[in-house]
């Protein structure tokens, strides 16, 4: 599901940016999904800003749990360290309370050039949240009880 009804940018193009609502069994938790690599305006600072925090608004507080899916993550995206910077300030100030956990999936080198560049910036509650998995996304939707 793409929720291009709410960003302005992925009105135009539904490409723009990556981060969704997705379906999950949980009944309790919204579910969201990122892969950057799927984005064609990645580097777009704001826009992409403003596409989580409209989403999120959006989501009016309900537990939440995001996968960052990082297949064909490149360097490119990594170098977007500010962006990374710009997003977690924002989710710890506006979105920290009801984000329940970050899961990475299928990490590339690259991603941990960018966890490495970021990590020391974190809030500690927003480091707690962050955990690589083995799991997938069917199974991360498929799960039913409180993630």
């Amino acid at each position: 599901m793409i929720d291009c009804h709410i960003c302005p940018i992925c009105q135009k193009d539904p490409t723009a940016h990556s981060f969704q609502q997705i379906t999950t069994k949980n009944n309790f938790v919204n579910l969201f999904y990122t892969c950057s690599a799927k984005a064609t305006q990645y580097f777009d600072h704001a826009g992409v800003i403003n596409h989580i925090d409209l989403l999120l608004i959006e989501n009016d507080n309900k537990p939440w749990v995001w996968v960052f899916d990082c297949t064909d993550f490149s360097f490119a995206h990594a170098m977007e360290i500010n962006l990374g910077l710009a997003i977690s300030k924002m989710i710890t100030q506006k979105y920290g309370d009801s984000l329940l956990k970050i899961w990475i999936i299928h990490p590339t080198w690259t991603v941990q050039l960018m966890m490495n560049a970021i990590w020391p910036f974190l809030m500690k509650d927003l480091k707690r949240k962050v955990e690589i998995t083995h799991y997938s996304l069917v199974e991360i939707q498929n799960f039913e009880v409180c993630i």
